[in-house]
């Protein structure tokens, strides 16, 4: 029996309540620490194995230390 090729899919969170078109249940979308736009990423092995993990959304945010903005440094 030949292996398949591994395989990668991906479900954005779409809300802070963790659901998530593909009907995955919100309790384990929370025990993951899942976000609204965060990934929940399913990975195959071709074994019948799935591994799944959350990826982070790339948006910058937070406070600007630690950053210069140059009308701050003419003052």
């Amino acid at each position: 029996m030949a292996k398949s090729e591994p395989r990668e899919y991906r479900a954005m969170i779409s809300d802070e309540g963790g659901i998530v078109r593909g009907r995955i249940p919100s309790p384990l979308v929370r025990d993951m620490g899942a976000r609204a736009g965060d990934y929940m990423v399913f990975r195959s092995d071709g074994t019948g194995k799935v591994t799944m993990s959350v990826l982070r959304s790339r948006k910058s945010g937070g406070s600007a230390k630690g950053r210069t903005v140059k009308s701050a440094r003419r003052r």
